[in-house]
């Protein structure tokens, strides 16, 4: 297989969002540490979207997390990767289980859009500054450069769009070609209408919408259709796992969301998470003539996730945003 075939990692650096946050070490700290050793011995890269939200939670409480991770993130600029802009703002409601995990009394503002605008202005410059403050000490030039919504929540746009240009933010990838979800006051987003055989795109006004002349650029997750057999295949292989993470997100409305949610062929992000090799594998084929764009949370790995990501390391080249919106710039 030829390795210079370009794949882009990237990562949601958070940890869970229900009644058990899970604590740094497990969710964070630890996978994370395994990947970047990956990195180091492939010589590869990746794209760290950082829940600054949270360090933000972490800071205020003068949390000693907050040194260990910082450490980390420098971490990540030394070996050449992006650290950008994640947030998730139901960290407002906050409260800590005990030394080193948090439970969330309220979702009411999971999603960003759910605050007033002044709210959402002062929440994205403070995730950047913190974030300036912490990479800075390593690259005193690195600038942070991309978004992604916390919960895929990007939309509507226009909330954004002004603080997108005032803090030079250049793309957004929030974007799953082909997913829906509407679960106010958590998760919506619907993104059904986005472009299934555009790698990469500009935009101006919703990341959906493409536009050749736009000022931002989406970088989307890539996704394809997997069958339900394949699901329950990989859902049998996975079923004595353990993941990293010690924590528990938001619970399932039961049984009945369940079944409306089955259908024959299901719309699935590519990822080393959550993955048996039979499906990874699979997902590679299905992809095979895409630039391939891997969403993935450390919080969720587990072995066989490992596995999966050397293998691409080991088989492929990976790439940064920055190049791959160079090359959307020169078409």
């Amino acid at each position: 297989m030829a390795k210079n075939k370009p794949i882009i990692l990237t990562f949601d650096y958070e940890l869970f969002l229900g009644a058990n946050s899970g604590t740094a070490e497990r969710c964070v700290l630890q996978p994370t540490n395994r990947i970047l050793d990956l990195f180091e011995r492939y010589s590869a890269c990746g794209v760290f979207f950082i829940d600054a939200t949270y360090l933000l939670t972490l800071a205020k409480c003068d949390h000693r997390d907050l040194t260990l991770i910082a450490s980390q993130l420098q971490r990540m600029i030394r070996l050449g990767c992006n650290v950008e802009l994640h947030l998730h703002p139901q960290w407002l409601d906050a409260y800590p289980l005990d030394s080193e995990r948090w439970t969330f009394h309220k979702f009411d503002r999971y999603r960003l859009h759910s605050l007033q605008e002044g709210e959402i202005s002062h929440l994205f410059t403070a995730g950047l500054n913190i974030l300036h403050g912490i990479v800075r000490d390593v690259n005193p030039a690195y600038t942070v450069s991309g978004f992604r919504a916390g919960g895929w929540s990007i939309s509507p746009f226009e909330k954004l769009r002004a603080l997108f240009i005032e803090n030079r933010i250049i793309y957004d990838s929030s974007v799953s070609p082909g997913w829906y979800r509407n679960a106010l006051p958590c998760h919506y987003y619907d993104f059904r209408d986005a472009p299934r055989n555009l790698p990469i795109w500009r935009f101006q006004d919703e990341p959906c919408n493409v536009d050749e002349r736009g000022r931002f650029v989406e970088l989307p997750v890539t996704t394809y259709e997997a069958n339900l057999a394949d699901l329950v295949i990989n859902r049998w292989a996975l079923r004595n796992i353990d993941y990293c993470g010690d924590g528990a997100g938001l619970a399932t409305r039961g049984m009945l969301e369940s079944i409306r949610k089955a259908k024959l062929f299901t719309t699935k992000q590519l990822t080393v998470d959550m993955c048996s090799k039979y499906l990874f594998m699979k997902s590679l084929e299905a992809t095979k003539d895409k630039l391939r764009v891997f969403a993935s949370h450390p919080k969720t790995l587990c072995e066989v996730s490992f596995l999966n990501l050397e293998y691409l390391l080991a088989n492929y080249r990976t790439a940064s945003p920055g190049e791959a919106i160079e090359e959307c710039c020169a078409s």
